[in-house]
């Protein structure tokens, strides 16, 4: 404002900008970071941004939920004093090459504080990572499941296949001993067999995954003993049953019949855990020991059939060797009477 002295105001004196281009400017850039932020705030992955320190920039709410921690807590620290667990593991190797490198680089990997399995992708940007990772775990233990299931097919034809390559019925009862334990992960598997004159069960056979336990090789178990039959299966707890066994190596035992004839069986695979690991068999354990157990019985069977056509040929190589005796005799009675 200009004044002449006598009246206050003469004129007024100014500058003016157009600062239109300025403040749409503002506006598109606004506007552009909100298309930014809804974009990542409707993304499935959750997303978080850090600086070249490692401090959150940016954590997107799906983020929020799987970190379980809020944006307030967050936002403006650091990735390695909020979360030091991850410290030493993959994350933190990942991380700081990416940073380091200027690369980017993808991976998976299992993030204890909300026990589960994360697909990760990290990318360098001009201010520091942008990283993607997106809950895992569902197909992670689908995966692993059928690569279980896999493993479990290949080690039951391997015990199969070691049962069918011998006769020996010792070879076989080792080698299915050893199998099934490393095949189920428990401590002990044995092999009784049933003495029907005596009434009683005998282990004629054992596999025991730590040698310094205790062994029940040649024990013999009878008196109130449940008896099997050909399709029973026994659960057996040392905290609920006074079973001999039970009592011999407290856990969990399951006893599968080996039926070779109809009947009696001819005795069982028995199968014990360590009652910390379970007290439970699951379906698909059973099922497979009834597997095992029907092969063994079959090896049995083959090893019976053997011995016995082999006692055949011995009693008639024994029967010929006393004919052609009597023969030989009674040729030599003839010659000598011709004299």
């Amino acid at each position: 404002a200009i004044s002449d002295g006598h009246h206050p105001w003469q004129r007024m004196a100014g500058t003016h900008t157009d600062i239109t281009d300025m403040k749409q400017a503002e506006a598109d850039l606004q506007a552009s970071h909100k298309q930014v932020n809804d974009i990542l705030e409707s993304i499935t992955d959750a997303f978080f941004a850090l600086d070249c320190s490692f401090q959150f920039t940016y954590i997107n709410q799906r983020a929020e939920q799987f970190l379980q921690r809020s944006r307030q807590d967050l936002l403006g620290q650091n990735l390695w004093y909020e979360f030091p667990n991850i410290l030493g593991t993959l994350f933190s190797q990942r991380f700081r090459q990416a940073m380091a490198e200027r690369r980017t680089t993808s991976f998976e990997e299992y993030f204890s504080q909300s026990q589960s399995w994360y697909e990760v992708r990290v990318y360098p940007t001009q201010d520091g990572l942008a990283v993607y990772f997106q809950d895992i775990t569902s197909r992670r233990r689908a995966y692993e499941k059928i690569e279980h299931q896999i493993r479990r097919e290949q080690a039951l034809n391997r015990v199969i296949q070691a049962i069918r390559q011998s006769l020996h019925l010792d070879t076989i009862f080792q080698t299915a001993a050893r199998e099934v334990a490393h095949l189920l992960q428990v401590d002990h598997v044995n092999i009784q067999m049933y003495q029907p004159q005596s009434l009683v069960w005998q282990v004629v056979a054992e596999y025991r995954t730590n040698p310094d336990s205790t062994s029940l090789l040649h024990v013999v178990t009878s008196g109130d003993r449940p008896t099997l039959t050909e399709t029973e299966i026994l659960q057996i707890s040392s905290d609920q049953d006074c079973h001999p066994l039970a009592q011999a190596l407290p856990g969990c035992w399951l006893l599968v019949p080996l039926q070779v004839k109809d009947g009696q069986p001819w005795g069982c695979l028995g199968i014990h855990r360590r009652p910390e690991d379970s007290t439970v068999w699951q379906a698909s354990e059973v099922e497979l020991v009834q597997i095992v157990a029907d092969q063994l019985a079959i090896a049995i069977q083959q090893a019976q059939t053997l011995d016995q056509a082999q006692a055949e040929l011995q009693e008639r190589q024994r029967a010929e060797a006393r004919l052609k005796e009597a023969q030989r005799i009674a040729h030599t009675g003839n010659w000598e009477l011709t004299l």
